[in-house]
């Protein structure tokens, strides 16, 4: 994030929840249609940081992590269909995050 400035805009999309962001100047949010705007704009400088999911742009040039830790946490739920594939892919699905976090895995 940009240092010793009196405010910044970070892009973020707004069906999240309100975040708090810890900087000491004034933030003005920018709201996107999708993150993939926010990215674009962020290569530009017209945003000067984007909220998204942490590793998303991992390793992509011209994009750094803030070192910060996760801004928030959100419990998403997962609705579909009652059929017997859904069955299949639920129980696919919780098999997966079991292992995750069996093996301390953050996304699991």
């Amino acid at each position: 994030m940009p240092e010793k400035r009196d405010s910044i805009t970070i892009g973020f999309l707004p069906n999240l929840p309100p975040i708090a962001v810890p900087y000491q100047g004034s933030v003005d949010f920018y709201g996107l249609r999708r993150v993939e705007q926010g990215r674009k704009l962020l290569l530009e400088g017209r945003i000067d940081a984007l909220i998204t999911f942490a590793g998303r742009y991992k390793n992509e040039p011209g994009m750094e992590p803030a070192p910060y830790p996760a801004l928030r946490r959100v419990d998403l739920g997962l609705v579909c269909h009652d059929s017997q594939y859904a069955r299949i892919v639920l129980d696919q699905f919780d098999r997966r995050i079991q292992r995750g976090k069996s093996a301390g895995d953050e996304e699991g």
